[in-house]
């Protein structure tokens, strides 16, 4: 468990490393999108994969053919008692076991909790409906949002600001963003331990993000018009500038709105990935062959054993006699 954890933590690290030096805000948002998401689940099944590639070790023990009536495994029992002695890293494993259930039950209870104020408010909210999308107006909505197919807004834009609103917010459902969100919640609750989970889905809501307003502005609006709302929505209606203005998601979210293009090399540069991976799978993904003939038996009253090296659980001749009747 501890090795897969290691190589889980390692694979996402080194899939967010290549996506901040070479993809992030020089490949299309979709691609962005598709490799971020890509890369958590490569990330999650690589460590799991036993893919036979290289010829196994092979270690041969010799040791006599012992029934199971000439060796009373139940020599530690006294009077009908039995003893056993409970290892204190079985205690920390239950320990450890148990801890990262709570978190990941109080993480799960909370997006759960989160989901039912969302259904709550629509249904106390003016619901109108569209082809594409549902429009629920509540006054207690303080900054536009969607969710799924629903966009929730107050009365308070209107105009070209409420257009703008709208077209930003229809991004979000017509590319499936609320989808692709919720699964990094889930993954997020349950590999909670992993920092570069967290920091994946922080760069997937970023990316979200610039899509959307690049959708608003393919549709002509002015640049200055549309920074003037995301103030609004950041900060209120009377914005102070100490409160965040210059935080570096804004500032990237702003700069992504004029200097954002696609390159030529974009799909040159998405193919890096492929590399990555397959040295991922190498190294994290692959076992040893087990050979032919893996447990022969010999003249007499002794067989050879083909064991893996890496899984032999014993050290001397008694543990390795208790190991063969277990």
């Amino acid at each position: 468990m501890i090795r897969y954890v290691i190589e889980f933590i390692f694979c996402s690290g080194m899939f967010y490393a290549l996506y901040k030096f070479m993809l992030e805000g020089r490949v299309a948002h979709r691609l962005s999108r598709i490799y971020l998401i890509g890369s958590v689940l490569l990330a999650i099944v690589i460590p799991l994969l036993e893919l036979p590639i290289y010829p196994s070790h092979t270690v041969w023990y010799e040791f006599p053919v012992i029934s199971s009536a000439e060796y009373d495994v139940s020599d530690a029992a006294v009077g009908g008692v039995v003893y056993s002695h409970l290892h204190w890293s079985v205690i920390l494993k239950s320990v450890l076991w148990v801890t990262y259930g709570l978190i990941v039950a109080v993480q799960i209870i909370g997006m759960l909790r989160q989901l039912w104020l969302i259904v709550q408010l629509r249904r106390r909210s003016e619901l109108t409906f569209y082809e594409v999308y549902t429009l629920a107006v509540n006054e207690r909505v303080r900054a536009p949002f969607s969710f799924w197919r629903t966009i929730f807004m107050n009365h308070q834009y209107t105009g070209r600001e409420r257009e703008q609103v709208i077209i930003h917010e229809k991004s979000h459902v017509q590319h499936h963003h609320s989808a692709e969100k919720l699964m990094m919640e889930l993954v997020c609750s349950v590999m909670w331990f992993n920092p570069f989970v967290w920091l994946i889905g922080s760069a997937l809501a970023e990316v979200h993000e610039w899509e959307a307003d690049s959708d608003v502005l393919k549709e002509g609006y002015d640049v200055y018009e549309y920074r003037q709302i995301i103030f609004r929505q950041l900060f209120g209606y009377n914005p102070d500038i100490t409160c965040g203005l210059f935080s570096q998601t804004s500032k990237k979210r702003f700069l992504m709105m004029t200097k954002f293009k696609k390159g030529k090399l974009s799909f040159m540069r998405f193919g890096a990935a492929i590399p990555l991976v397959a040295i991922m799978v190498m190294a994290f993904g692959t076992v040893s062959a087990e050979p032919k003939g893996a447990m022969d038996v010999g003249d007499g009253a002794y067989k050879s054993v083909n064991v893996q090296s890496d899984d032999v659980p014993f050290t001397d001749y008694e543990e390795l006699h208790r190991w063969m009747l277990t």
